[in-house]
């Protein structure tokens, strides 16, 4: 069910309304046009590389509930969609925000570049851009599921060209202060106050691993989307080490509801950052 409005200072405000508000010199959230313009979710709900590595309790209700976006929750992705505007207008070359689809599966890497070796291998370079609100000078690998996602980026280029082969992915964390940069190419380091960090290396998955992946993750929601129509069950709560995600979640007090219900501990994000394993060195999206 279609995302219904916006939790503002004036309450559960819908759309029509919303879009009324934001024009008027009495306007009282202090978020600007422009970016409320691109908080819509025009889309339907696909299986994308995001979707597909978050959440499926989430999933489950945005599909089945109206629900209304918390606009201080959704500030960080409204602020990450305006600093993806500046690099594109930045950045010269390559292939910037274009939604690639396959089948039921599609996603829209940031940029990515590719070329013809002299054996005609298709070599393809992809960069994800990822703004977060505290970036550790300590971090040395990127976030996992970043991984995954720039992997399943290259794995739809790869669909359409001929002998395709990785040349390097890049994810690139911007918070105000540094940048860090991860590749897929060996021997990237960083210095931190002289001292040489070294970083991880991206891991680039075989094809065949991307396409395993996306089939099983898009049977395990149809599974789920299955159960909840004929049961009114929903999916596991994430785990909580990752329940620092549930504090951008839209649809975060229905889950509550249902989990005082059913005698689940709630889920909850006053210790967003402290739990996390696979993501302690950041501090964001």
């Amino acid at each position: 069910m279609p995302e219904k409005g916006v939790k503002c200072p004036l309450g559960d405000v819908t759309w029509a309304k919303c879009e009324k508000c934001r024009v008027s010199p009495k306007k009282v959230c202090h978020i600007p046009v422009p970016m409320l313009n691109t908080m819509r979710q025009h889309e339907s709900i696909t299986y994308s590389p995001s979707r597909l590595l978050a959440c499926d309790r989430q999933f489950i209700l945005e599909r089945h509930y109206e629900f209304y976006t918390d606009i201080d929750h959704a500030y960080a992705a409204l602020r990450g969609t305006v600093f993806h505007a500046g690099m594109d207008a930045l950045s010269t070359g390559g292939v910037k925000e274009k939604r690639l689809v396959d089948g039921e599966f599609s996603g829209k890497p940031d940029v990515y570049w590719t070329e013809t070796d002299k054996k005609g291998n298709t070599l393809i370079t992809v960069h994800d851009y990822k703004t977060v609100s505290t970036l550790s000078p300590s971090m040395t690998e990127a976030v996992i599921p970043h991984q995954i996602q720039v992997n399943l980026y290259a794995y739809l280029i790869a669909l359409t060209v001929p002998n395709p082969v990785v040349k390097e992915l890049q994810i690139i964390y911007f918070d105000m202060k540094r940048v860090r940069i991860f590749s897929s190419m060996p021997g990237r380091y960083a210095i931190e106050k002289g001292e040489r960090i070294e970083l991880q290396e991206i891991k680039v998955k075989p094809w065949e691993w991307d396409e395993r992946f996306i089939g099983k993750r898009i049977a395990e929601r149809k599974q789920h989307d299955a159960n909840f129509a004929a049961t009114g069950e929903l999916p596991k709560q994430l785990p909580r080490d990752e329940q620092w995600k549930c504090s951008r979640c839209a649809v975060h007090g229905i889950c509550a509801d249902y989990s005082a219900r059913h005698g689940e501990s709630m889920p909850g994000f006053s210790n967003a950052f402290a739990t996390r394993s696979e993501t302690q060195a950041v501090r964001g999206e």
